[in-house]
């Protein structure tokens, strides 16, 4: 489906302050310039605009041009499935994994795995830092038949690039649930929380091509630091 015309706007000036080409106070152009160089209508700009306003990537004024703002949120997308280590090579900022435990555990300790058929499970606990800041507490539970032979130099580089590219096996959907809760006791010390502060819950359900349940996650992000973003068209 063709994308839309706001959309490749918003892209456009979102990569614009990503690059640093355009930097915190500097001003975009008119609405009036934008339906000029876009041959839009003034709806399809502020569509747009809003859409980096709402990404925190400028501020709109009534009657003053839109400036570009400091942006200290990390997109996450959650249409997509990508590892970590994928999403830090498109990132601008410096990331790092450090595993907090591994185990091999038996299935029917975690009733949320009924569907998984090993009897076996991996259960990974990991802190992801970005730019120094402990931003992610993930807890993944890997199905220890697909996936076998689980190592802690695996879990602290990428899971899905072994899967894939050792394993040769395809990771093909996931289904996502994202909800706000207070953070968990036992993650508060990793995360540099403290009690009562707000987490996004994001608990996904992973299948390869052949429809396979092989993993489990429960990811923790710290709220005042993701924004999660998807695209959704009208049909």
């Amino acid at each position: 489906m063709k994308r839309p015309l706001y959309i490749k706007i918003y892209d456009h000036f979102k990569s614009l302050i990503e690059d640093k080409k355009l930097l915190p106070g500097d001003e975009i152009a008119s609405e009036k310039d934008l339906m000029e160089e876009y041959e839009c209508s003034r709806d399809t700009v502020r569509k747009a605009t809003t859409l980096l306003e709402q990404h925190s990537y400028i501020k709109k004024s009534r009657g003053k041009p839109s400036v570009v703002i400091e942006n200290d949120h990390y997109d996450f997308p959650a249409a997509n499935i990508k590892s970590f280590k994928e999403l830090s090579r498109d990132s601008k900022f410096s990331t790092s994994t450090k595993l907090v435990s591994l185990t091999l555990n038996d299935k029917d300790e975690y009733p949320f795995l009924k569907d998984m058929k090993s009897d076996k499970v991996y259960r990974i606990a990991r802190v992801r830092e970005i730019d120094n800041q402990s931003i992610i507490y993930d807890v993944d539970y890997l199905d220890a038949d697909l996936v076998p032979d689980m190592t802690e130099q695996i879990a602290e580089d990428s899971i899905y690039e072994y899967i894939e590219e050792v394993l040769g096996i395809q990771i093909a959907y996931s289904e996502k649930n994202i909800t706000v809760r207070h953070a968990p006791n036992k993650i508060l010390d990793s995360m540099d929380l403290v009690k009562d502060d707000l987490v996004v819950l994001v608990k996904s359900k992973t299948y390869t091509d052949k429809n396979e349940f092989f993993q489990y996650t429960r990811s923790f992000h710290r709220a005042d630091k993701f924004s999660f973003n998807t695209y959704a068209l009208r049909k």
